[in-house]
């Protein structure tokens, strides 16, 4: 591989890091918390659960999932959050810089595993084909991931994505 492309992808993981790290924000109280707003839940005995918050006392944290109201110790909640609801930019830019890598990956693996050298027959068969198996994994590896980032980009867009307060639970 090229310095400059390996430079270029330095660069692009570097922005795809800037963009997935979560910012800090100021955490609320859990006493705070309007009952139906969207919280995720994390135990200590049972793991993590979201869903719309009944009530919150100093003692027990009551929420309700598509199913049934679930209740929970505040003693064995390692942490709660609260949305900030769905983001389409969050989601979009999310699922397609985590798309692309992934397309690149696999555009890499394609390209390496499927070169093979052109047999010259007439005057343009090999003029559009990759004349080494690094430049045939380099080809796959971009078409794979650009292609990758603009799907998973439409896709996180339409789908959103939830950013996530801490509130502190005392």
């Amino acid at each position: 591989m090229s310095k400059h492309f390996v430079r270029l992808w330095a660069a692009g993981l570097g922005v795809a890091g800037i963009v997935l790290i979560p910012s800090a924000v100021t955490a609320q109280r859990l006493a705070d918390l309007q009952q139906g707003a969207r919280i995720r839940v994390a135990t200590h005995s049972y793991g993590d659960f979201t869903g719309t918050l009944e009530s919150a006392t100093s003692d027990t944290i009551r929420l309700r999932d598509n199913r049934q109201t679930l209740a929970f110790s505040v003693a064995d909640t390692k942490g709660v959050s609260t949305s900030a609801g769905p983001s389409p930019m969050r989601g979009m830019l999310r699922t397609g810089a985590m798309s692309g890598v992934i397309g690149s990956i696999v555009g890499a693996g394609v390209g390496a595993m499927t070169y093979k050298p052109c047999k010259l027959d007439g005057v343009f068969d090999c003029a559009f084909v990759p004349n080494s198996r690094a430049r045939a994994t380099t080809f796959a590896a971009i078409s794979f991931g650009v292609s990758s980032l603009v799907i998973g980009g439409v896709v996180g867009a339409i789908r959103g994505s939830d950013s996530w307060t801490p509130v502190t639970l005392h």
